[in-house]
């Protein structure tokens, strides 16, 4: 097989499972439905290092895959996207000479349950559908994994006043600061989940860490890189995970520190000690 034949293949894979519910597969291999108001499309982008090693088994075919709702004046009014903790790619190759075929079922699985679902709901019945969706700006999966967006515009093509209302106020609490600061610290926690060192997490003493927390707040206050609202949000938030789940708090004064404190600001005489200590606890808390 050639790295074309397995992404072809896979291709092809998700395209069954959508064929009989009227989706086309274009010859640039979008796979797409129009129905009366939108248009429903997934596409994917095949990775320029995509190889093979001839006589081995030993290569990798890499793709990503977009899925997407437009209307008339509105290119993602609805967006599935996937690898929100760190890359879009899906490897298609199975390392035997063929294609990982389990890779394909998953990632089709969410195709249809985020993606096909949505389309068949808002052709049936969109108001129903719309109430059934997380009406704010975005929602993610619990693993971060994929990610789906959702634009005003979309809802304003079938006019719902209880649901463009919805969304309107559901949007004003999403992007408040203490909402956006747990956003970031949930997504922090979902990428570095595999990595840390729970033992070592669970031996540190909330005392110390609150001691650093302080510091570096009281450092940062002087400085306008943050939003006082941003930082206060970010602050907050530590204090309230605390009382929650002592791993997710030690992670939480971490990312305070790393890259907050000692990164922006690795060569300031005033938090020397403070930064040394960041790095002790990076090199102790994150496997590499």
């Amino acid at each position: 097989m050639t790295t074309n034949d397995i992404f072809q293949s896979a291709v092809r894979h998700i395209y069954s499972n959508l064929q009989p519910l009227g989706y086309k597969l274009l010859k640039n291999n979008d796979i797409k439905k129009k129905t009366g108001k939108f248009t429903a499309r997934i596409f994917f982008f095949r990775n320029s290092r995509n190889y093979l090693v001839s006589g081995s088994n030993s290569g990798s075919v890499k793709t990503e895959i977009h899925c997407i709702i437009s209307t008339k004046d509105c290119e993602g009014a609805y967006r599935l996207r996937f690898g929100e903790t760190g890359t879009s790619w899906f490897e298609l190759y199975d390392n035997k000479g063929g294609i990982n075929t389990q890779v394909v079922e998953d990632a089709c699985k969410i195709i249809i349950k985020e993606f096909v679902k949505v389309v068949e709901g808002l052709e049936k019945d969109a108001h129903a559908q719309l109430q059934k969706m997380n009406l704010v700006p975005h929602f993610h999966s619990d693993d971060f994994s994929y990610i789906c967006y959702i634009k005003r515009r979309l809802l304003e093509l079938f006019g719902f006043p209880d649901i463009l209302k919805e969304y309107d106020a559901n949007s004003e609490l999403f992007n408040r600061p203490d909402m956006q600061a747990k956003r970031a610290q949930d997504h922090y926690f979902a990428t570095l989940r595999e990595r840390i060192n729970y033992a070592y997490a669970e031996s540190l003493s909330n005392h110390s860490l609150l001691a650093l927390l302080d510091e570096a707040y009281i450092f940062l206050k002087t400085k306008d890189k943050y939003s006082a609202d941003k930082l206060n949000a970010d602050f907050q938030l530590c204090h309230t995970i605390l009382k929650e789940d002592k791993v997710r708090f030690v992670v939480a004064v971490f990312k305070f520190l790393y890259p907050t404190t000692y990164v922006w600001f690795k060569d300031e005489p005033a938090i020397s000690e403070l930064n040394r200590k960041t790095l002790e606890l990076y090199e102790r808390l994150i496997k590499k």
